[in-house]
């Protein structure tokens, strides 16, 4: 764990990362989120493949209110 001020530990990808790897989260303490950006992405997309359906239908209802 890296304790360099301009550095960050991401628990998702066991790694210490610059700060710039970390998109802004104003609701937590630091004002980072807790994953690092590549790791939040690679989420994501697995997310998306696994449950195609769900994100379907949370499309559809998003445009239809909108």
């Amino acid at each position: 764990m890296c304790y360099n001020e301009s550095m960050r530990y991401c628990k998702h990808c066991d790694k210490d990362l610059p700060m710039e790897s970390f998109g802004v989260n104003r609701a937590r303490p630091d004002g980072l989120q807790p994953m690092c950006k590549l790791y939040y992405q690679e989420n994501a997309a697995r997310n998306k493949r696994l449950n195609p359906e769900k994100i379907l239908a949370k499309d559809r209802k998003y445009q239809s209110e909108h």
